[in-house]
């Protein structure tokens, strides 16, 4: 097991306990986030709507409401996708701007435009929405888009009393290219993938889809109640980090050997609790502290190289303990015959 480890660590895998080899070995429920292990965790813009004026007026107003320096991933991915499509936007003709506020949902930029003073906004669609005037109209059109798995961002310009709904920016967080790949993989080795996420149903259950997990979406509120299954959900979605560590009790008490993936203090207890905890290459320090394996690469590569090394490492000590006994019975039936011979 100590060789093995070594080999494993050669991979990208670091083994903290031992065991946690033959655990890997056995392991048939594999719990996975969706953030960062199982998608790329960058957000981009895909096929932006403009209901007023034209996309390079909707991703110039969603850019002069942004920050330009920052680490928002909205932001980022709102001005990377103007520099690919070449729109130049000038900062100087922002006067003031402020940030995104979680209690208001939006960010807010003073632009002079023709001579005029405009106010351009950026924000959750429902309170954009509800400044323009035009919630009920784009509440259909942002249900339909959840469904498909984007994040949608509203964007509106105007005066200070009055709004215009300029477009709509859907946003998507791409999984990887391997994780398809990876997950038949797993699969194919016997390990049932589930995908944990905070996301709400619709939007897990579309990305669920496109990597291959098939089984249905459980919001966790329902499993809790009993309403679902825990054994017949493929995602839980609307999940809170405390609510990993109940995911994984109650695939025990159902007799399954559970791997959970995490990164965060609060995975901690989860990732303590499963036979197979697998920190992942950004995790903190606890996370790393309370995990048995310890992911170094990005994705869900190193964790296919877990689960084989585990069950190469078990074959290898299942055969040797076989040939030894094997070979104690062929000692013992010899020197028995000897006996009666002599």
């Amino acid at each position: 097991m100590a060789i093995g480890a070594l080999e494993m660590s050669k991979k990208g895998v670091l083994v903290t306990r031992l065991n946690a080899i033959e655990d890997a070995s056995s392991m048939d429920v594999l719990c996975m986030d969706k953030t960062g292990t199982i998608t790329e965790n960058k957000l981009y813009v895909i096929d932006p709507i403009v209901i007023q004026g034209k996309e390079d007026d909707l991703i110039r107003y969603a850019v002069l409401a942004s920050e330009e320096v920052g680490e928002d991933p909205i932001d980022k991915a709102i001005i990377n996708y103007a520099k690919e499509k070449g729109i130049k936007v000038d900062f100087s003709k922002r006067k003031s701007f402020t940030p995104f506020d979680p209690s208001t949902k939006r960010s807010e930029g003073i632009v002079e435009e023709n001579g005029k003073e405009i106010k351009v906004v950026k924000g959750a669609p429902q309170v954009v929405g509800s400044l323009c005037g035009m919630t009920d109209q784009i509440k259909d059109v942002v249900d339909k888009l959840a469904l498909r798995g984007f994040r949608v961002i509203a964007v509106g310009k105007g005066e200070e009393e009055k709004l215009n709904l300029v477009g709509l920016l859907p946003l998507l967080d791409r999984p990887r290219k391997d994780s398809p790949i990876l997950i038949h993989e797993l699969k194919d080795l016997g390990v049932s993938v589930k995908m944990i996420t905070g996301d709400n149903k619709a939007i897990a259950g579309e990305i669920a889809k496109e990597v291959g997990i098939t089984d249905r979406p459980c919001a966790i509120s329902d499993v809790k109640e009993g309403k679902e299954k825990v054994d017949e959900c493929g995602v839980f979605a609307e999940v809170f980090p405390e609510d990993k560590f109940f995911v994984v009790k109650s695939l025990q008490s159902e007799g399954h050997v559970t791997g959970m993936t995490g990164d965060g203090v609060n995975d901690a207890p989860a990732l303590k609790q499963a036979e197979v905890g697998i920190a992942v290459s950004n995790a903190t320090d606890v996370a790393k502290a309370a995990a048995s394996i310890v992911l170094t690469h990005e994705g869900i590569t190193d964790i296919v190289d877990a689960v084989k090394s585990g069950r190469k490492i078990y074959q290898r000590m299942l055969t040797y303990t076989l040939n030894k006994i094997m070979k104690t019975i062929q000692v013992v039936i010899f020197l028995t015959t000897s006996f009666f011979r002599i």
